[in-house]
């Protein structure tokens, strides 16, 4: 949807925070996607102030933008994609929020991972350093499929390399279903550095599955999130088919928003309910 469109329709909804798309075009795996409400190397200051004013008109509160102009281990994009981080860490803070999502850069096969990770550790330790100046925090998705941090084990060897204070994760259980592994146990084994957290459910080989119609435990994964001490907003994140007809591809979009609404409600409402009885 246009973004004014978006957000009268989040507003419909009676959401309180909003996440705002800022990828540009990119490929997972063989298959492009975008999410781009905001170019953060097109945009100009008045703009961002219209978008800054639409929000606090709506009653939203910023929690992250989700930036990619991209990938930091592909040479030909490593210089545009640091300078399209770089502002959208400075969009983020002047739209109030508190961190800026990044993949920790494309999975190359038939590459070396950890030649990719020294690749592209001093530009996000740079990142992290500037986003802490900019008082936001830097996260990376992981684990996220078709990237350096693709699983547990090379999202922890990613952030080890890294070593940043101002570094933190933002959790997309539905990749964690992609890679076989148990949502629950590396939600556990990361939470020392969860700090933003998307609903999006996963089946088989798919991580865009709507919450509640795929995989996930999701009243033992709410609890999981207690048992780690998080405490600010989950974030429910679905994709489109843009391949579909609009006006189609909207209808579903929404009686998917609605379905996922409704269902996470219920969930915590009955982790809520078992957590009262167990007191």
């Amino acid at each position: 949807m246009p973004r004014s469109e978006a957000l009268d329709t989040i507003a419909s909804l009676n959401f309180q925070w909003v996440d705002l798309g800022m990828l540009r075009t990119f490929n997972v795996g063989e298959g492009p996607f975008r999410a781009l409400h905001l170019d953060a190397l097109e945009v100009d200051a008045d703009e961002v102030r219209q978008v800054r004013d639409r929000l606090d008109a709506a009653g939203f509160k910023l929690a992250a933008v989700n930036a990619g102009g991209g990938y930091l281990n592909v040479p030909w994009e490593r210089e545009e994609g640091t300078a399209y981080i770089r502002r959208s860490i400075e969009i983020c803070r002047e739209l109030g929020g508190y961190a800026v999502t990044i993949q920790s850069g494309k999975l190359l096969r038939g590459t070396d991972w950890r030649a990719n990770v020294d690749y592209v550790a001093p530009v996000i330790r740079e990142l992290a350093s500037f986003a802490a100046e900019t008082g936001v925090e830097l996260h990376i998705e992981g684990p996220h499929i078709e990237m350096l941090t693709h699983n547990l084990a090379t999202t922890r060897d990613f952030f080890e390399i890294v070593d940043h204070p101002n570094l933190f994760v933002t959790m997309d259980p539905s990749h964690i279903v992609v890679a076989d592994e148990d949502p629950l146990e590396v939600t556990r084994a990361l939470g020392h550095l969860i700090r933003h957290v998307h609903i999006r459910d996963g089946a088989g080989a798919s991580p865009v599955i709507v919450p509640g119609r795929g995989e996930i435990d999701w009243p033992a994964y709410v609890r999981v999130l207690q048992e780690i001490g998080y405490q600010r907003p989950v974030m429910i994140e679905l994709c489109q088919d843009e391949s579909e007809e609009y006006e189609a591809s909207n209808a579903r979009f929404l009686a998917d928003t609605n379905f996922s609404q409704r269902f996470m409600r219920n969930v915590l409402d009955v982790v809520a309910s078992s957590d009262a009885l167990a007191r």
